[in-house]
């Protein structure tokens, strides 16, 4: 019997990428919520009673000064009190609604966002926020049409094309989000996670196989940017190692991968993209000890064990491979290369009848690929 691989020679594309896109987007929405009160807008209220209006003024200025100084609900308790004086007082709605999304309080920050815009409907930053907020509750739709106003508003923010990249990004539309990728660079050449995120774009588009022309090029590029700025990023790091590993620079993805494992030991799907590239330069027994430590952390992760069994299979750990297999057809029961490499390694344990059973299996679930073990001793 002839023994085939898995069919993941080329890396398990988008589960790798995903770990780390998933830790950039969380970095990236919080940096771009960071916000501090905007007193400009203090002063603007609607027509009230002059005293009342100072004493709302007040109030919100020292809303502003006890944020800054750390004390958030002293701070919300002076909004609050600055908006029962003045209910239409912009700073103090507007920056309530940034302490309250710092605390995480959404519902809080959107309706004081939504009040904002009532006030003033050209608030840019306030487009942004609550786009922001609808962006982390995962209504797209609603996000982008907040970004895309406020950028009518305010066409500079390099921070703001970012995340409307992002949202385009996860819409499924890559060339909307590369175009706004590269106006958020040109409009701020030090915005690392804007180079970080349109690498990732990149090497995501290479994984699902709709690459964009010369993405692995520009994602190390990107990645390239990134650790200039901050050479200690462990994701970047790791995101080039990838980009790295797609086009079999495997002595440049496993620098970069070690250096990123240095960093931050609790990047555990580095462990993953380490063994896999440790695999692909036939240094199995590296190979099988990062997926080793993957496993343990991750116990259902199948492009482990499918690395694995075939690492395992080339030190003629044949149980091994057995046991393996058997855990990625736990996972995937559909899995004709799982039943295919596991009768391989039955043959070698003397399982003939085992490893009948597991031909057959394999070449119902794909006749083309795998002819039953019947066929195939006929056709030698």
């Amino acid at each position: 019997m002839k023994k085939q691989d898995f069919m993941h020679h080329a890396l398990a594309g988008l589960f790798v990428l995903f770990i780390f896109a998933e830790n950039a987007f969380a970095q990236t929405l919080t940096n771009t919520n960071s916000v501090t009160p905007d007193k400009s807008a203090t002063s603007l209220a609607s027509a009230s009673p002059k005293t009342s209006q100072q004493a709302a003024i007040a109030l919100a200025k020292s809303g502003d000064a006890k944020f800054t100084g750390g004390d958030v609900e002293g701070a919300l308790t002076d909004y609050g009190r600055a908006l029962e004086l003045s209910p239409n007082l912009l700073g103090a709605c507007y920056n309530r609604a940034i302490v309250r999304q710092s605390k995480h309080d959404l519902d809080g920050a959107l309706s004081d966002f939504n009040h904002a815009l009532e006030i003033n409907p050209k608030l840019a930053a306030a487009y942004f926020n609550r786009g922001a907020i609808k962006q982390a509750r995962a209504d797209l739709a609603g996000a982008l049409a907040d970004l895309n106003r406020g950028l009518e508003l305010n066409t500079n923010l390099a921070k703001a094309f970012m995340v409307r990249a992002e949202i385009k990004q996860a819409m499924g539309n890559a060339n909307g989000a590369l175009a706004d990728y590269n106006r958020a660079v040109e409009l701020d050449p030090k915005l690392a996670d804007a180079y970080n995120l349109r690498g990732y774009l990149q090497v995501g588009s290479v994984a699902s196989g709709g690459a964009l022309a010369g993405a692995l090029e520009g994602a190390i590029t990107d990645f390239d940017h990134v650790l200039a700025l901050n050479p200690t990023n462990a994701f970047a790091l790791a995101s080039r190692s990838f980009a790295k590993a797609s086009q079999t620079d495997w002595p440049g993805a496993l620098a970069d991968c070690n250096r990123a494992l240095e960093l931050d030991p609790t990047m555990i799907k580095a462990h993953l993209l380490r063994g896999m590239i440790e695999f692909h330069m036939r240094d199995y027994k590296s190979s099988v000890a990062d997926l080793d430590i993957m496993l343990a952390a991750e116990s259902k992760n199948i492009y482990a064990y499918e690395y694995r069994a075939q690492a395992e299979m080339r030190l003629q750990k044949y149980t091994a491979v057995i046991a393996d297999c058997t855990h990625v057809i736990e996972l995937d029961f559909k899995n004709a290369d799982a039943y295919n490499f596991r009768s391989c390694a039955k043959v070698f344990t003397g399982d003939i009848a085992g490893a009948d059973s597991d031909s057959e299996t394999a070449h119902q679930l794909d006749p083309t690929r795998y002819p039953n073990r019947r066929d195939h001793e006929t056709q030698k």
